[in-house]
C-alpha cells in the first residue's frame, strides 16, 4: 500500500476539499501511541508563497495551542501535513444539546475560544470534544482571519451553547471560609475595574513600519512602544534570512497599546548547494543569482595540484550537496594558474638532426638556433647541444644544436668545360706541277720540268688577337684543305670554332626563386621588447614578421607558407634590433 513520507501507511482516503486531503493512516510506533493505531492525516497542497505563508502560520498556531489530538506536523518543500489522534470525549454538538451544562465547562470553553482568537482561529475552524468539563482540540484546519474577526465569530458560536440551564459551582465550608473569598472578590473587582479601564481605554499609537528589519530588532522596537509581538514564518525571494517580510496590522495603523502585532519572518526552505568546481567566476555568479545565494570571499590558490586552469574554481565552501538557505553566501577558491613545469633532454650527440629535433619537441622544448660546424662526423648529425643532457629546464625553453657539415662542398654552380685545342694534321701528298711551254732560245723544247715538291705551309701559333689566319695566295702556297675541329663532350654537333680559337668562360645561370615555409614557436620566457623575423638570401635581407610586442608572441607559433627565397637562406629572430635566434631549413 502507499506510504506518506515513508512512515505513514495509507488505509483509505476520507475526503478532499480544495487543497486539503484527509487520509486514514497507520503509523509506525510513536511516542504516546500504540503500534497499529489509526490516525487522521491532513495533507495540504502548497505551491505558492501565500499558501506557504498560510501553512507556516497554521503550524505556529498549533505549536502555541498544543492540541491534545496533534501527533505530528511537518512543513518542508514537497511535504506539508498534520497528523491527528482520535481524542475521546463528547462532541461539541452533543454538549450543546445537553439540557444542563456545568458553569466550569462553559468557562473553559470561553477560555479556549479566546486562545484560538489570539492565533486568528475561530471555534468553527476547530473540532472540539468535551472531556468532562475540559474542552480538547481534536482537529483544526488552516484559516486566514484577523484576531478581531476570530473573536467575533467565536462569540457568535458560544451564544447558542451558553443557552439553557447552567449548574453553578458552590463551594462547601463554614462562614469563615467565605471571608477570603469575599476579599478576593473585592480585590478582583477592584483590579478588574482597573484592568477594564486600562483594557477598554488604552493609549493609542501608530504601528511603526518594521518590514525589512531583522526580526529581533523589529520585535524590540514594537515591545518598547508597548505592543505584544509574535512571529510567523514565511518565504520571500530576495529578502535576507531572518528579516521581517510582512506585519499585521499594517504599518501606520492606529492600535491600542498592549495589542498583538504579528511579524512574518523570512525563513525559506532549504536547498542543495550546486557544484561550482571547474567553473569560471561569471558562471558561478549566474548560478548563485538563480538560487538567490550570495558570493562570499574569493581567494586564489595555485592550481598545480588539481591541474585547474587559471580563473577556474578549485574548491568551495559549503561543499556541493550541502544544505543551505537562500540569502546565504558561498566562499570560493580560484586557481591562479598552473606553475611552470620542468623537463630535460637526453644525450642527442650523434643523432641525425631530424631525430634530435623530434626528441626536443617531445620534451616540450623548442629548437630556436641551429649552428653548423665543419667536422669529420656524419653530415647533419648533432655534435653538441645546449642545454646539456639531463639538465632540468622549464618547458618551452629554447634549445641550441650544433650539427656537422663536410669539410669540402661541391660548388653551387657547375663550371663549364675548357675548350679543347685542335689536333695537328699530317701534311698532304705532293702533286706534279706542269709548267707551260715557252719557246726560248737554248731551252729544252720538250717543255717538261722535273717535278719538285711544292712548299708546305707551316702551322704557326695563332694569336688570340687573330682568331682566323689569312688565306694563302696562289703565289705563296697552294690551297690546303681546312681541318675539322673535334666535337666537345657537351655537344653532339661539330664545333664551329676555328683551329686555335679559345672561347671566353660562359656566365653561370641565375638561381631560380622558390617558396619555403616558416614555422617557429616562441618560448614562453621571451624577453620583453619588439620582436621581428627577417630572412637573408641571395637577394639580401627583408622582414617576414613585422615588429610586434613580445607579450603577444610568448609561447605563440609563427607560421607562413609563402616566403619566397633565392639560393641559400636563413631566418633570424631579433628583439629590439639584436639577434636572438637563428634557424633555417
Amino acid at each position: 500500500m502507499a506510504r506518506i513520507d515513508g512512515k505513514y501507511e495509507v488505509i483509505e482516503q476520507r475526503s478532499q476539499s480544495g487543497g486539503q486531503t484527509i487520509y486514514t493512516v497507520q503509523a509506525d510506533p510513536l511516542a504516546g501511541a500504540e503500534a497499529g493505531e489509526l490516525l487522521r492525516l491532513a495533507w495540504f497542497e502548497v505551491t505558492t508563497s501565500d499558501e506557504r505563508n498560510a501553512f507556516h502560520k497554521y503550524r505556529t498556531a498549533l505549536k502555541a495551542l498544543a492540541p491534545a489530538g496533534l501527533a505530528d506536523v511537518v512543513a518542508r518543500p514537497g511535504a506539508y501535513y498534520a497528523v491527528w489522534r482520535e481524542v475521546p470525549g463528547v462532541a461539541l454538538a452533543a454538549f450543546q444539546a445537553q439540557p444542563i451544562k456545568n458553569e466550569t465547562a462553559l468557562s473553559n470553553l470561553r477560555d479556549l475560544a479566546a486562545r484560538l482568537a489570539v492565533q486568528g482561529f475561530a471555534l468553527m475552524d476547530a473540532e472540539i470534544v468535551m472531556d468532562g468539563d475540559v474542552p480538547r482540540l481534536a482537529f483544526m484546519t488552516p484559516a486566514s482571519r484577523t484576531p478581531a474577526e476570530a473573536e467575533s465569530l467565536s462569540a457568535a458560536a458560544l451564544t447558542p451553547i451558553s443557552q439553557g440551564k447552567v449548574r453553578r459551582v458552590r463551594p462547601r465550608g463554614s462562614v469563615w471560609s467565605w471571608i477570603p473569598g469575599v476579599a478576593c472578590v473585592i480585590g478582583a473587582a477592584y483590579f478588574g475595574a482597573q484592568a477594564a479601564q486600562i483594557y477598554l481605554n488604552p493609549a493609542l499609537a501608530d504601528v511603526p513600519a518594521v518590514t525589512g528589519q531583522e526580526a529581533k530588532a523589529a520585535a524590540d522596537k514594537l515591545s518598547a512602544l508597548g505592543y505584544r509581538v509574535q512571529y510567523a514564518e514565511g518565504d520571500q525571494r530576495g529578502a535576507a534570512l531572518g528579516a521581517v517580510i510582512a506585519q499585521e496590522p499594517a504599518p501606520g495603523t492606529t492600535l491600542h497599546l498592549g495589542r498583538l502585532v504579528t511579524l512574518t519572518v523570512n525563513n525559506p526552505p532549504t536547498l542543495t548547494v550546486p557544484r561550482f568546481e571547474e567553473k569560471t567566476i561569471d558562471q558561478v555568479k549566474a548560478t548563485l543569482a538563480e538560487d538567490f545565494l550570495k558570493l562570499g570571499s574569493v581567494s586564489q590558490v595555485d592550481g598545480g595540484l588539481s591541474q585547474t586552469p587559471k580563473g577556474r574554481v578549485v574548491a568551495q565552501l559549503p561543499a556541493p550537496g550541502a544544505v543551505i538557505r537562500r540569502g546565504q553566501s558561498v566562499r570560493l577558491l580560484i586557481s591562479s594558474g598552473v606553475a611552470v613545469q620542468q623537463t630535460w633532454l637526453p644525450n642527442l650527440r650523434g643523432l641525425p638532426f631530424d631525430d634530435a629535433r623530434d626528441l626536443v619537441r617531445r620534451a616540450g622544448l623548442v629548437v630556436n638556433l641551429t649552428k653548423k660546424e665543419t667536422s669529420d662526423s656524419v653530415e647533419n648529425t648533432v655534435l653538441r647541444q645546449s642545454p646539456a643532457a639531463f639538465d632540468k629546464v622549464d618547458i618551452g625553453s629554447p634549445v641550441t644544436l650544433v650539427v656537422a657539415q663536410t669539410r669540402y662542398e661541391a660548388p653551387a654552380v657547375a663550371t663549364p668545360p675548357l675548350p679543347v685545342p685542335p689536333l695537328p694534321l699530317p701534311p698532304p701528298s705532293p702533286e706534279p706541277v706542269t709548267n707551260p711551254t715557252f719557246n726560248t732560245g737554248g731551252a729544252d723544247n720538250s717543255g717538261t720540268v722535273p717535278n719538285t715538291p711544292a712548299a708546305q705551309p707551316e702551322f704557326a701559333p695563332v694569336s688570340p688577337a687573330a682568331p682566323t689566319p689569312a688565306a694563302p695566295t696562289p703565289e705563296t702556297a697552294p690551297s690546303q684543305p681546312t681541318p675539322t675541329a673535334p666535337q666537345t663532350p657537351n655537344s653532339g654537333q661539330p664545333s664551329t670554332e676555328q683551329p686555335g680559337t679559345q672561347q671566353p668562360n660562359a656566365q653561370p645561370p641565375a638561381t631560380a626563386s622558390r617558396i619555403v615555409p616558416l614555422s617557429y614557436t616562441f618560448p614562453a620566457t621571451l624577453p620583453a621588447g619588439q620582436v621581428e623575423i627577417v630572412v637573408r638570401d641571395e637577394d639580401g635581407e627583408r622582414a617576414v614578421l613585422p615588429p610586434t610586442d613580445s607579450a603577444q608572441l610568448a609561447g605563440a607559433l609563427a607560421q607562413r607558407d609563402d616566403v619566397s627565397v633565392r639560393g641559400n637562406y636563413v631566418f633570424t629572430v631579433r628583439i629590439d634590433g639584436k639577434d636572438y635566434a637563428t634557424f633555417g631549413p
